[in-house]
């Protein structure tokens, strides 16, 4: 009948895990004293509180973490496109292309794998800059909220911010959002607007302002310890500042201004 289905169903699944549970011991000893496997690193940790420990155990982390994404993702597939601006680590021409095996796991394909690198069609020189905030303390989320408002507003809107975290996303939104409803500014947020990112990409691009191909672009990090690698997705030239917040913002709204006059010439700033 259905109840005694349902037990033995039951019994089976918690057999299942106590057999994984085992094969995990199983495996964990025999490491213990045993050759050393040269795709993992093995180490012993203690956890302590207030002067006590309370828990050890036995770590093992892949040498290689691409290791395994090339076994179970890109084998098993038929083609896998991996993308990025920081792939090469800055590295042009045929440079930098053994980094970004390194990194995705694609050296760990026996064949098949292709290398395509494109120009970016701006000129970032003259159509853009780089603007590191240096005054916001990591952590420090009121101060990240207000930062985002002001360069927003600076702005005039068509902005798009960036998060490494959905918490930090959905705190700094609840922060600026009547804010920024109160200055006419729509804000919208992925995870937090009921709206699908095709959606939200279609709201954003629906901007005459951003559509330009000849606009000028600026990227503020609100971040000071940001990886420095980051800015190798930046062509050579391209204008890196490092500056506090009140004159960040003092650029973003000058760049605005000349961008609404170069757009509607009759357009004169209040």
């Amino acid at each position: 009948d259905g109840q005694a289905r349902a037990r033995v169903d039951g019994a089976r699944h918690s057999l299942g895990t106590r057999i994984d549970t085992l094969g995990g011991w199983l495996s964990l000893l025999g490491r213990v004293g045993g050759p050393a496997d040269p795709d993992f690193v093995d180490w012993l940790a203690v956890d302590r509180y207030d002067g006590r420990e309370f828990d050890t155990g036995l770590h093992r982390h892949w040498l290689d973490p691409a290791k395994p994404i090339a076994d179970v993702v890109y084998r098993p597939a038929q083609g896998v496109l991996v993308t990025s601006a920081t792939l090469r680590n800055g590295g042009h021409g045929s440079g930098g292309w053994a980094d970004a095996d390194i990194r995705t796991g694609a050296r760990h394909m026996e064949s098949g794998v292709q290398h395509f690198a494109v120009p970016s069609p701006f000129d970032y020189a003259r159509q853009s800059e780089v603007l590191i905030v240096t005054d916001i303390a990591r952590g420090d989320l009121p101060a990240l909220a207000g930062a985002y408002s002001r360069l927003i507003e600076a702005s005039g809107g068509g902005a798009l911010g960036l998060f490494s975290a959905i918490r930090r996303l959905r705190i700094v939104h609840s922060r600026i959002a009547d804010r920024l409803a109160r200055a006419g500014l729509p804000l919208y947020a992925q995870h937090v607007d009921p709206l699908d990112t095709g959606t939200l990409v279609d709201i954003f691009r629906a901007d005459p302002l951003i559509r330009r191909a000849d606009d000028f672009g600026q990227f503020v990090m609100l971040s000071p310890s940001f990886p420095s690698r980051l800015l190798s997705a930046f062509p050579e030239g391209t204008p890196i500042r490092r500056l506090p917040l009140d004159e960040a913002v003092n650029h973003v709204a000058a760049a605005n201004v000349e961008r609404r006059k170069s757009a509607y010439p009759a357009f004169s700033p209040s």
